[in-house]
């Protein structure tokens, strides 16, 4: 067999090793002394026989060998991997930087953050409304709508009425019919100060014609003609003495 092609530093596994070669070199030697024992004269009884036992010890011998190999090559493998659990600390292990630590916190902090914010989302009720709701509010929407657009329609039809109107105050009838009595007396006035001296006559037959075709002489009162007389006579002294004068 050939040796390990390494240092062994366990003092305990080397000492088991050797002695399982120890072991092993002992049984071969056993079975190559058994082998000589055996006859090998010529002889058709034994000679048929002699040659297969041969064989066979042979081959049990490689497989012996090749076992003893596989061994060894396991117990070089447990060795190696208990080594490094138990170091694992070793001084050819690289320093860890406190960069990567804080990251690896960091990462970890965010990570339970998601996790708890799926959890609260998968927990959460959906809060859409059901469609029976949706069709109620635009019910109602529409109505309001239809509301409002009635509302504008009057107001707008109110707006067009006062401006066609001209928003003019409402008639008041003894002002207007002041107001032209006011305005008839004003012209007969005029009339009577650009005629001749002979304006009695004149403004007598005009004042017939004024009371004959006004359209309040119907419904005037007595007090209105006696006001109108009174009012004539004093327009006619004042015109006379301004004639004198």
């Amino acid at each position: 067999m050939h040796g390990p092609k390494y240092i062994e530093t366990d003092q305990i596994l080397k000492w088991s090793r050797e002695q399982a070669l120890q072991i092993h070199q002992k049984r071969l030697n056993e079975i190559k002394n058994d082998a000589n024992k055996i006859n090998c004269s010529p002889g058709i009884s034994r000679k048929s026989g002699s040659r297969p036992q041969r064989f066979l010890e042979v081959e049990r011998t490689l497989d012996i060998k090749k076992h003893n190999q596989l061994l060894l090559e396991r117990l070089v493998e447990i060795s190696s991997s208990r080594k490094k659990k138990e170091d694992p600390m070793s001084i050819t292990q690289p320093i860890k930087s406190l960069n990567k630590l804080n990251r690896k916190k960091e990462a970890e902090k965010i990570s339970n953050e998601n996790e708890r914010i799926a959890r609260r989302l998968a927990e959460q009720k959906p809060r859409m409304p059901s469609k029976k709701k949706l069709d109620e509010e635009y019910n109602m929407y529409k109505k309001y709508k239809t509301s409002i657009s009635k509302l504008h329609h009057l107001q707008t039809k109110k707006n067009l009425n006062e401006r066609s109107i001209g928003s003019l105050p409402p008639i008041d009838r003894e002002k207007t019919a002041k107001t032209a009595r006011e305005t008839e007396y004003d012209n007969n006035e005029k009339a009577l100060r650009s005629q001749t001296p002979d304006f009695v006559k004149k403004k007598s037959h005009i004042d017939q014609r004024a009371s004959s075709n006004s359209p309040f002489s119907k419904n005037l009162s007595p007090s209105y003609y006696k006001r109108k007389s009174d009012e004539n006579t004093a327009s006619e002294k004042s015109f006379e003495e301004n004639i004198n004068w």
